[in-house]
């Protein structure tokens, strides 16, 4: 009998199941994007390239919307690599899962889809999305969000008559890989060979009316260079800042840095004819301009005339523009009330950081960082690592509050800060290079910036009346800048430098904002599309960890779970069979064939069997009595799978059904119950030789499985079954761990990690992932209180010598409790096993995780 974990008649693809909903605001509005990411031709600089399209487009579709409008955007990845797209700007108020960055984000895996839920919540202004894997942005793949006001807000200026999104950035004719090959190799890249406009090197057109106004939203999208942006003959008012309403002032030109958002209006107040706009690198070695061209309508003539020359080379003219954007206090911004009524000036400063960059050689490849810690990406994301509490990720506090100025070390670095927190962030640069900051989920007021060395005595200077609010800032060359951050948003959210190889390699981090608080007023549920993994199908072979009702369908199986009080947290409270109070491991998998009870050998679980010595030329297998199935043992749960790809075979054809089967994952958890039954048994068999016939019946197992076309194995091992709550009561010490019993599960993970690399090694195309569920466990009992646990003896349903049925004694709060029933686990604890088989690091999962499994 095969039973299909949620899901009738089909094989569901693997995707974690999380049974939340999305929070957002019934009330407003939805949006919906559907986009496709692929590989296309393009020409930007007159030469083609690769570069990545969005729905056919470069660069790609603009995002239109108003404040606290709900963004649905479904992204599928044609690339032949994982992709991720982030939002730069976007605060993604209390849900850092859907920033789109590694650290927070599962990339979307070739050939898959994952649907962005964001919300525009308290926003408006300008800003972009990118490509934030790989080095995806080298290649296109970013396009313009545009947040309008709501109708009932108003705004301090006229409706312009037009309204343009201007992406603006630096540019290589090199393919993006082979620019990634560069960093990866340790070496630095060469500038830049061109700028383009709107994903043009030339010739981007953008129109206005003689006595009108319009309006032009420019964001610098490129990989290092500050440009500067100008208009032949006309000046430009400033009004906005990356969503913050500024002070209106006149500009002839102005310097936008990498990853900056400006908004301007210009007025068609000359002769109507074309016009060059101008853009032109900024504090760069080598000089570049682009130009587009500003038309009138019903233009008279061509543009002539030089291209308008840019400002001075030096720094002091930049940072005086700089130092002149102010916070038009008076103006209301998404909310009624004016942006000046935040009174930043009076908050006590709780904590002052320092942040400051270098550049080394480590290993004798080149590596940047900040504060001497050069970050180095963790295979989790480093959010979803948090939530389940996996340990040996990250560690909070690996990122230093101040420079140290040791050696360049490579670490996964996370600066932990407390929510509501009000700090002081120095950004110093002793290099003789502009550096661009940007910190995801957060506006930061920008109260200082002076060349030199920051001291106490720099907050003299500081702007305390109207300093403007940006994500993003520069940091001139041997200078400082200051900004104060009140710590509202609680997530892990990215630090990082906007000069992107850089950012590659290493000068980045993650802020962890964190808060004891589980209420969703603080921070959203964990998304249902959280985890992702590319394999058309799970199929799940096992004992009762695993087992969703298969026995149910065993008229003398004794081994049940259909009655009460299990499944009491299932949806509806239904008792299906799960030796759970809601769901297992399994059900955060695929297709199910498991049986409760059951072992790895066939006589396992069968009633009324005992384990003897073999006779010469016998298993222990040859004791079964075939009429009297108490269990599906192993090797039926395998007949029942060779069954089912029969089907698959005459329903897809072969070559399309083994290539489905040979993508598929064979996830196996079993062998508790083989042990059970030896070690109270008193058998007569030697320990060691019935571990290598247990042993020797699991690779025939696994050969069979091969010989049918599975290629990838995700195997998890036996537990600390000595710690369940029914072998307590075996311990006369006082109610502690039967340590014998879970001696022979750690011998049996070591002779299982031994089977599979020998049989990785004869097939040569049989992958694996290795559970180690023994350490999983004791980590947990060990020390419970990090994973919300606070019982790990006793179990939840029942007690230590009851069995969990209707009337036993039930805990009211089945989350803390790592137990089921004697020897379950509950839903809570098989849901972090799941998480960490998934993506956990090597100490609980070897020598890959599920995930990478997954990609192999």
């Amino acid at each position: 009998m095969v039973v299909l974990n949620l899901a009738k008649g089909a094989v569901r693809r693997f995707a974690l199941v999380i049974l939340v909903l999305g929070l957002v605001c019934a009330e407003d509005p939805y949006r919906f994007f559907d986009w496709t990411v692929s590989y296309g031709d393009i020409y930007p600089l007159g030469v083609k390239q690769r570069g990545i399209l969005i729905n056919g487009l470069f660069p790609g579709p603009n995002i239109y919307a108003v404040t606290n409008d709900n963004l649905i955007i479904n992204v599928k990845n044609n690339l032949p690599e994982p992709f991720l797209l982030s939002w730069s700007g976007l605060q993604n108020r209390k849900n850092s899962y859907q920033d789109g960055v590694s650290g927070t984000t599962c990339a979307i895996p070739p050939g898959k889809n994952y649907t962005y839920k964001l919300q525009a919540k308290d926003q408006i202004g300008s800003f972009y999305y990118f490509p934030s894997t790989a080095f995806h942005k080298a290649a296109g793949g970013f396009g313009a969000i545009k947040i309008l006001s709501r109708p009932r807000i108003p705004v301090p200026f006229p409706p312009p008559a037009a309204d343009y999104s201007i992406l603006i950035g630096d540019w290589y004719k090199t393919d993006h890989e082979k620019l990634k090959s560069i960093l990866d190799n340790g070496r630095r890249l060469t500038s830049p060979d061109g700028i383009l406009i709107n994903g043009r090197g030339s010739n981007a057109v953008f129109t206005i009316e003689q006595g009108k106004t319009i309006r032009l939203r420019v964001s610098n999208v490129g990989l290092q260079n500050s440009l500067n942006f100008r208009i032949q003959g006309h000046t430009m008012k400033l009004i906005e800042v990356e969503g913050i309403h500024t002070i209106q002032t006149t500009y002839d030109s102005l310097d936008i840095h990498v990853g900056q958002s400006y908004s301007v209006l210009v007025t068609g107040n000359k002769a109507p004819q074309d016009y060059y706009i101008a853009v032109s690198t900024r504090f760069s070695e080598k000089a570049m301009t682009a130009t587009a061209i500003l038309k009138y309508k019903n233009s008279a003539r061509k543009v002539s005339g030089p291209i308008p020359a840019g400002p001075n080379p030096g720094i002091d003219w930049s940072l005086n523009q700089a130092r002149s954007i102010r916070n038009n206090g008076t103006a209301s911004g998404p909310r009624p009330n004016p942006q000046g009524s935040y009174p930043y000036w009076n908050i006590p400063i709780s904590r002052t950081i320092t942040l400051e960059s270098s550049a080394a050689q480590v290993g004798g490849k080149q590596r940047y960082a900040i504060n001497s810690i050069s970050y180095k990406p963790a295979d989790t994301p480093l959010k979803l690592a948090d939530y389940y509490k996996i340990p040996g990720v990250f560690r909070v506090g690996s990122m230093p509050d101040n420079p140290t100025r040791k050696p360049m070390t490579l670490d996964t670095a996370v600066l932990g800060a407390d929510y509501r927190a009000f700090i002081e962030i120095i950004f110093q640069n002793h290099e003789d290079i502009i550096q661009s900051y940007h910190i995801n989920g957060y506006y930061f007021r920008i109260v200082g910036m002076d060349k030199g060395v920051w001291s106490k005595n720099s907050r003299k200077q500081y702007n305390m009346v109207d300093a403007v609010s940006r994500y993003t800032t520069q940091v001139y060359p041997k200078s400082w800048t200051a900004a104060l951050v009140a710590l509202d948003n609680v997530g892990m959210w990215n630090v990082r430098s906007e000069f992107w190889a850089r950012q590659y390699l290493g000068q980045q981090f993650y802020m962890r904002v964190f808060t004891n608080s589980n209420s969703t007023r603080d921070e959203y549920l964990i998304p249902p599309n959280a985890l992702k993994s590319n394999v058309p199908a799970i199929f799940i072979l096992g004992d009762s960890t695993a087992d969703v009702g298969t026995n149910n369908f065993l008229p003398h199986s004794g081994n049940r779970a259909n009655f009460p009080y299990n499944g009491i947290d299932f949806p509806q409270s239904i008792p299906t069979g799960r030796f759970s109070n809601g769901l297992n491991s399994a059900d955060f998998l695929g297709a199910n064939f498991a049986s409760g009870g059951s072992g790895i050998l066939d006589i396992t679980g069968q009633s009324n069997v005992s384990i003897t010595k073999p006779g010469k030329g016998q298993s222990p297998s040859d004791y079964l009595n075939k009429n009297h199935k108490n269990v599906i043992p192993l090797g039926e749960q395998i007949r029942q799978f060779s069954s089912v790809r029969r089907k698959l075979i005459a329903i897809k054809g072969r070559k399309a059904a083994m290539k489905y089967i040979s993508e598929s994952l064979y996830f196996l958890s079993i062998g508790s119950n083989d042990i059970f039954g030896y070690f109270h048994s008193q058998s007569s068999i030697p320990k060691s030789e019935f571990l290598s016939s247990l042993i020797f019946a699991y690779q025939k197992h696994l050969k069979s499985l091969l010989n049918l076309g599975a290629k990838k194995f995700g195997i998890i091992s036996v537990p600390p079954i000595g710690c369940c709550p029914s072998q307590r009561a075996f311990n006369e010490t006082g109610g502690g761990c039967l340590e014998e019993l879970n001696q022979h599960s750690e011998d049996f993970h070591v002779m299982l990690g031994a089977l599979l690399n020998n049989l990785s090694s004869e097939c040569k195309d049989m992958k694996y992932s290795l559970g180690n569920a023994f350490e999983m466990t004791i980590n947990i009992i060990k020390n419970p209180t990090p994973f919300n646990f606070t019982e790990v003896k006793a179990p939840c349903c029942g007690d230590g010598e009851s069995f969990c049925i209707p009337h036993a004694k039930l805990c009211p709060n089945r989350h803390e409790y790592l137990f089921w029933d004697l020897f379950h686990p509950t839903e809570t604890a098989s849901e972090l096993a799941a998480v960490t088989l998934f993506s956990g690091p090597p100490s609980f999962v070897y020598p890959i995780n599920f995930a990478q499994l997954a990609e192999v």
